[in-house]
């Protein structure tokens, strides 16, 4: 199933080294995580995807958010979900200074906003939370379907079932984190518009992120995404071949390595960093 590619594919086709996506935009300074001005501070970083999370409100109003982030982005005791829309909107993000910069993001305003930089696509993330909710929210957007991706979990059923049944075939990414995962996402591609699959691992000993798994997800014509993010000290998302190894050890141990595995992407807090690495490196190989 291909529908909505052809962003995609002129993207991956134009940088056959590596897609560059940014991890809740690029963020600092004055500009909080989740907002239009990261995302767009990494588009002109080098990010050829854009990550946002999404959460809901009580009255059924889409924000651009993560959850479990409101105290400290927010400084907000209570969860946007459990809260309505008159109260959101009172909020503000706080910069690194805790001041104030500005509100919480709608979906809507999301949308319309990146229609300024139509070369470039968003990478929905959280719909595994809202399933079949965020689906139906994002059939509004249908003018929009070559500029975005909805990213699910291969071991979350119900939105797995929920990208299934969509009458909308929205290009998904699913994460997967074993080999029989990954068989049983790629049984669905005729039903699901799946054009990546997410790799978490711990080793790089671990059967979905060997060459045979790779050239799976690749003879399916779907794009390996690798995280280099690094969470915090303990969650292991690519087998320590990280941002941080990359950026203070040696960027060939991390997003070198990452590449080696064969991903066409890779999901990162530092746009300008891996940036400057794909560029050295590609001039290394001539």
């Amino acid at each position: 199933m291909a529908q909505y590619r052809e962003r995609l594919d002129k993207l991956l086709n134009q940088n056959s080294n590596c897609i560059i996506t940014a991890h809740q935009g690029s963020a600092g300074g004055n500009i909080g995580y989740n907002t239009f001005k990261a995302l767009e501070n990494a588009i002109y970083a080098g990010a050829q995807f854009v990550e946002f999370d999404i959460t809901k409100s009580l009255d059924g109003t889409f924000y651009i958010f993560h959850e479990n982030e409101e105290l400290i982005r927010l400084k907000y005791p209570e969860l946007l979900k459990a809260s309505h829309d008159d109260t959101i909107q009172q909020l503000q993000h706080y910069n690194m200074n805790n001041k104030p910069i500005g509100p919480v993001e709608t979906l809507a305003e999301m949308m319309e906003n990146m229609k300024k930089h139509p070369e470039i696509i968003m990478h929905v993330d959280h719909v595994s939370k809202w399933k079949g909710e965020i689906l139906d929210e994002l059939d509004q957007y249908e003018d929009q379907a070559s500029q975005f991706i909805v990213k699910i979990d291969a071991n979350n059923e119900e939105a797995v079932e929920a990208v299934r049944n969509h009458g909308i075939k929205f290009m998904t990414i699913v994460i997967i984190r074993n080999k029989e995962e990954l068989e049983r996402v790629l049984e669905l591609t005729s039903e699901m518009n799946v054009v990546g699959i997410e790799i978490l691992f711990e080793s790089t000993d671990e059967s979905h992120v060997q060459p045979d798994a790779i050239q799976m997800i690749h003879d399916h014509d779907m794009f390996v995404l690798i995280n280099s993010i690094k969470l915090d000290n303990e969650e292991v998302l690519s087998a320590h071949a990280d941002d941080e190894v990359s950026i203070f050890e040696d960027p060939d141990k991390g997003w070198g390595k990452l590449l080696d595995i064969g991903c066409d992407a890779i999901q990162t807090d530092w746009v300008a960093q891996l940036n400057n690495y794909l560029l050295k490196r590609e001039a290394k190989r001539g």
